[in-house]
């Protein structure tokens, strides 16, 4: 099961990559220069987080099938702390009170977009070893 959620979150995530900038053309007339650009680089970090969040949903069947309730149940919450402290960061280093108020929403957006793309890898880290533990390793048949 592990592989073919690999291989679809992988595809969609791949297709979601390659075509997003076109489709935002279509589908959001309104968006030109600068926020269409945002629009479109946040997708593009958005589908691969999607996918770590299906696998991080597999790790989270797994545990909880093996009556192991606390990890998967905690690990969303270093998701949450990832995005919190992308923020902070970029509170903190990226901005300065001289510059534009687009500008500012633009820095804030991607490190948000940035700490959260972090987070699902974490969730999805912190979760593996347990899911490994409790299947013996990945079984190959």
């Amino acid at each position: 099961m592990l592989g073919l959620l690999l291989v679809a979150a992988a595809a969609l995530a791949l297709i979601g990559i390659c075509v997003r900038a076109g489709a935002h053309h279509d589908l959001r007339r309104g968006l030109s220069g600068e926020s269409r650009a945002l629009a479109v680089s946040l997708t593009r970090l958005f589908f691969p987080m999607s996918g770590f969040m299906i696998i991080s949903a597999w790790c989270l069947g797994i545990l909880n099938t093996h009556r192991r309730f606390f990890l998967p149940y905690a690990a969303p919450a270093i998701w949450n702390v990832a995005g919190i402290a992308g923020l902070v960061v970029a509170a903190t280093w990226m901005v300065s009170p001289g510059l534009p108020t687009a500008e500012l929403l633009t820095r804030l957006s991607l490190a948000l977009a940035w700490g959260s793309m972090a987070g699902s890898v974490l969730q999805v880290a912190i979760q593996l070893p347990a899911c490994w533990q409790v299947l013996h390793g990945l079984p190959v048949s």
